[in-house]
């Protein structure tokens, strides 16, 4: 649930309909755990002797297998992106990689690894594709590459440390990650002895920026010092680097990470910001004047409060907040090719959408809109198009495409999802508005049992989420909340 000011397109529902609060203690929770569990292998096991949908159990929605980080390629004619599978046996869900052709609607699986594979990128011609895994005996996950057209996968990285965070360079000679610095010498003798003790969060390594040349495989040290570096991002023309580091890859030290600009050999870095709030989603304009970012701060730099839009110059001088009326919480945001304007995802309470501000005039509007969250979005300015993925009460996660031009209208790309409600018995969602103990608006969502009946009183599971900032969003949900499960079993659930 979030406090905060009501959309006014949405709708004011005073009271919850009718349910019978309840308060599941330990006994009570276990039992409830124990049907889930027997509905789930009841249903499971004559699932193909029912015809017509059927209530939902915990083994289908772990059987779901979601799609994560949909990328586009250079051409615009295909996507890259990870799809888990479920090996009941080994008791594990692997993530592999498949190519989409958006025109055929021809999926095909890329790897097969007994170990997942992820972050796939492609290369800016569209000849190769990186990924990250670690295959046979090896002890860190290494940086691969495979050819668009086919064949088998080779690794490009022999590093010391697992890597992650890849970017290509601009002209793809080159691809960019991130990985913890190697244990010394005296850290490796002591762990040889068994000599394991260690005072509390000092049994760290920095992490730091490298990258590999392609054709070589020639690995570079970017960045070195007394500083982790949490995230970064190449300019447009490859020049240079904006990038997040902090003291340590501590969470205690979290909000003391700063933004820092600096040359693509990590030569004359320049401090952008000094405070107390951690940032991220850095990423210099077009032109490579300015720093974006984002930050749970207002204008003051005061922390906890919602994720908030900032410029400031790549040059060094003061930040500047964006829309500080923007009532929402902003989870992501890129430049549009030209610098006008900065795209960006907001949580607006229950919902998650695609918005879009002019810089200059600060003047917002919202691109997408529905009962739905808006996840795993690129924009590609080049492209000059959006993808993303689209979670709902009836969709659990297929890809949509946004072109940039005004007036245009989200396309649903891929249709993996599309005959879940022909499947399955899905539970009814609502919003729900209520007045809390200071007199703000509190929204909430509301799943509805399957054998819900007007005016009848149904027992109320609570399901609070984690924070306390952010919220629970319109989507399909997964196996970790089921409240597909719990409505078929008679509940409501908040």
């Amino acid at each position: 649930m979030k406090v905060g000011k009501r959309a006014a397109s949405e709708p004011a529902n005073a009271e919850l309909v009718h349910p019978t609060s309840i308060r599941l203690g330990t006994a009570r929770l276990l039992c409830a755990l124990m049907c889930v569990s027997v509905l789930a292998v009841g249903t499971s096991s004559n699932a193909t002797a029912q015809k017509g949908p059927r209530p939902m159990t915990i083994v289908d929605l772990i059987n779901m297998r979601p799609i994560r980080g949909p990328r586009l390629s250079p051409d615009g004619r295909q996507l890259l992106f990870v799809r888990g599978d479920v090996d009941w046996k080994e008791n594990r869900t692997i993530g592999h990689i498949w190519r989409f052709d958006i025109e055929s609607g021809e999926a095909m699986q890329l790897t097969y690894g007994e170990r997942p594979e992820s972050s796939p990128l492609w290369s800016p011609d569209g000849t190769h594709i990186a990924f990250v895994t670690r295959r046979g005996d090896e002890e860190h996950n290494q940086i691969y590459l495979m050819r668009t057209a086919g064949g088998e996968a080779r690794r490009l990285t022999d590093h010391a440390t697992s890597v992650g965070g890849l970017e290509w360079s601009h002209d793809g000679q080159y691809i960019y990650f991130l990985a913890r610095d190697e244990k010394s010498e005296q850290q490796q003798a002591r762990e040889e002895k068994k000599d394991d003790v260690y005072a509390f969060d000092e049994d760290y390594q920095q992490r730091h920026l490298w990258r590999v040349a392609v054709e070589s495989g020639e690995g570079k040290r970017i960045t070195e010092g007394d500083f982790s570096i949490s995230s970064y991002l190449p300019s447009q023309d490859g020049s240079t680097i904006v990038l997040t580091r902090a003291p340590t890859p501590l969470l205690d030290d979290w909000d003391e990470s700063e933004v820092y600009v600096m040359s693509a050999s990590g030569d004359d870095p320049v401090r952008i910001t000094d405070n107390l709030v951690p940032e991220g989603s850095v990423e210099l304009s077009p032109d490579g004047s300015q720093v974006l970012f984002v930050t749970s701060a207002n204008e003051e730099f005061d922390f906890y409060y919602n994720d908030n839009l900032f410029v400031a110059p790549a040059a060094g001088g003061p930040s500047k907040l964006l829309m500080p009326d923007f009532d929402y919480e902003v989870f992501g945001a890129t430049w549009s090719a030209d610098g006008r304007y900065i795209y960006f995802s907001a949580n607006t309470g229950v919902r998650q959408d695609l918005f879009r501000v002019e810089v200059a005039s600060e003047r917002y509007e919202r691109l997408t809109e529905g009962d739905h969250s808006v996840v795993g979005w690129s924009y590609y300015a080049k492209l000059g198009r959006h993808v993303f993925q689209i979670s709902e009460r009836t969709n659990a996660g297929d890809v949509w495409m946004l072109e940039e031009r005004r007036g245009a209208r989200p396309e649903q790309v891929t249709h993996f999802f599309d005959d879940l409600e022909e499947k399955y018995l899905l539970p009814r969602q609502e919003a729900v508005q209520w007045a809390g103990a200071d007199g703000v608006t509190v929204e909430g969502l509301l799943f509805y049992p399957l054998d819900y009946e007007e005016g009848k009183r149904y027992p109320l599971i609570v399901q609070t989420h984690g924070g306390p900032a952010s919220s629970d969003r319109f989507a399909f949900g997964s196996s970790g909340d089921y409240v597909q499960v719990l409505a078929a079993l008679g509940y409501m659930v908040l």
